[in-house]
């Protein structure tokens, strides 16, 4: 959770940088569903690649910014509606944790990542927009958390 925190803190502040970054700037990349990605698509995936991968309890990623599944050797969308941030309307990231079925010591697959909803170990959203809202399930239940950027810190501001 700490890392998701983290992650989230490093695309809350690209965002936050509004037009005055080359952030929103259009690529001439597209992602696999074939949309242009901008600068602020590639630097929230890397973010996410850069920092779960030093956890050995997380084998892989999939999002849409990457082709296949990306798998992390060492064993041990991330932003969604990006095209609306030069507008400054609302965007987010939308995430699920499955736990692993493929054995251990073997190479992560599709089965991994492709699980019944009622599988998920957790779930949830970030809204990026006046304030960062951290969203998110674990088993029943769903916990909202609110960053406030004086304690650089998630709060949580209402459960259910």
């Amino acid at each position: 959770m700490i890392s998701l925190q983290l992650v989230v803190k490093i695309i809350r502040y690209q965002i936050s940088l509004g037009n005055i970054s080359k952030f929103f700037q259009k690529k001439i990349t597209k992602n696999i569903h074939g949309e242009k990605q901008i600068a602020l698509d590639i630097i929230a995936n890397n973010s996410f690649k850069d920092i779960l991968q030093t956890h050995r309890n997380i084998a892989g990623i999939a999002s849409e910014e990457e082709k296949k599944i990306v798998t992390f050797t060492k064993q041990e969308k991330y932003v969604d509606g990006s095209s609306n941030a030069d507008i400054n309307i609302p965007i987010g990231t939308i995430f699920s944790i499955y736990p692993r079925i493929s054995p251990l010591g073997t190479a992560i697959n599709d089965q991994d990542f492709l699980q019944p909803g009622n599988q998920q170990i957790m779930s949830g959203y970030v809204l990026y927009g006046s304030s960062t809202t951290l969203v998110f399930t674990i088993k029943s239940g769903v916990h909202i958390f609110t960053y406030h950027p004086s304690y650089d810190m998630f709060i949580l501001s209402q459960q259910n």
